[in-house]
């Protein structure tokens, strides 16, 4: 086989999992549309309701680093 060849068939071959990918990913945006939205045509979440006798809303987060 000639190099050509070969690199159009690896060319090829990246082309169609990127194109899975997308059709992948482009399912998953139609199933969601689909289903999870309310009776409104909103999509939600539950709601949490937070509260500080200050000006902001802080918290403390723990990245791990040492």
């Amino acid at each position: 086989m000639r190099p050509a060849k070969i690199a159009l068939i690896v060319v090829g071959a990246l082309v169609a999992l990127a194109g899975f990918g997308f059709t992948a990913a482009g399912a998953t945006l139609v199933w969601a549309h689909a289903t999870l939205r309310d009776a409104t045509e909103f999509y939600t979440t539950t709601t949490q309701r937070f509260q500080t006798d200050t000006y902001a809303l802080t918290s403390q987060v723990d990245f791990g680093a040492r």
